[in-house]
């Protein structure tokens, strides 16, 4: 059932492209709403340059994973901010990014994290790692 605030969220999602001005836009503080409210108009808005990746890591990787290899960039993440939400929302990408992942040696996986890769096919990950998650009985 199509409410009036759909009908509406649907119209301001398709204008989007008209109202937005990248030039005019508040980075600094509206790069995480962005991210959180707009990932369906990722590449309307998305400027590597201009992203606030200090405070809104966390944001992309939870609200546009389906564009990963679009905004990944190893440099420009904020690793602290944004871990969770890579192992969270972005694991199916783990081959892409676990290389670059400056905390590897304390990472932690979940039984549902480890399902998924198996899933996936992608747990290619350190021997270390493979050795810790057998020895926990995740393997």
């Amino acid at each position: 059932m199509n409410t009036n605030f759909d009908k509406f969220w649907e119209y301001h999602l398709g204008t989007f492209g008209e109202w937005f001005d990248p030039d005019q836009h508040d980075w600094e503080r509206g790069s995480y709403h962005l991210a959180e409210s707009y990932s369906r108009c990722f590449n309307k808005w998305f400027d590597p340059d201009k992203f606030n990746w200090e405070r809104s890591s966390s944001a992309i990787a939870k609200h546009c994973d389906e564009y990963f290899d679009e905004w990944f960039d190893p440099d420009k993440f904020n690793w602290e901010q944004g871990e969770r939400f890579l192992l969270k929302y972005c694991c199916r990408y783990i081959n892409k990014w676990y290389s670059h992942y400056p905390n590897r040696d304390r990472l932690e996986f979940t039984p549902v994290q480890i399902a998924q890769f198996r899933t996936n096919n992608i747990i290619r990950i350190t021997k270390n790692h493979i050795d810790k998650l057998r020895e926990k009985g995740l393997l």
